[in-house]
């Protein structure tokens, strides 16, 4: 059995623990933009903060459990009925396609911006989602000369922040 997974996550993390504990011969193909394999977003607010020194630390690997990985990989879509992922690498711009048996699509979650009159052209001036990297980063820099700041959300990570 081939069982592509979409995303290089907690997600992707568990659901190879699961196939691997149910079915050792599976086949596992792992796609991922990332250059790593698996970020850790519950330390974004601590590195923030200074307790932890980079986001770096925040990045690890996965067990090696025979899963192939296919990093800095973009999916470009996925045909349902004949069973297949369309992707391309994005250090060469090759287009390729897997075919498989299960897909499993692990992208994790996206910060989402409030209805809020304005907030699309301060994003990353002012207003800010905590959500990957690139974003906290940003954050960061931003609020060594900020005095104060409302967090909007009671998830971990703004609960963390």
């Amino acid at each position: 059995m081939k069982i592509v997974i979409i995303g290089s996550g907690t997600g992707a993390l568990f659901s190879t623990l699961t196939i691997k504990k149910h079915n050792r011969e599976a086949e596992i193909v792992v796609l991922d933009k990332k250059d790593f394999e698996l970020l850790h977003p519950c330390g974004l607010p601590y590195v923030i903060e200074g307790k932890v020194n980079s986001f770096d630390d925040l990045k690890s690997q996965m067990p090696k459990l025979g899963q192939e990985f296919h990093l800095k990989t973009e999916v470009l879509g996925v045909n349902f009925n004949e069973k297949k992922v369309y992707a391309k690498k994005l250090e060469n711009n090759e287009e390729f396609n897997i075919d498989y048996d299960q897909l499993i699509i692990a992208c994790g979650s996206s910060a989402l911006i409030p209805p809020i009159e304005g907030a699309a052209e301060h994003l990353n001036k002012g207003l800010f989602t905590i959500d990957n990297f690139e974003n906290s980063f940003n954050l960061s820099e931003y609020v060594k000369d900020s005095k104060s700041a409302v967090v909007v959300g009671a998830g971990a990570i703004g609960l963390e922040t």
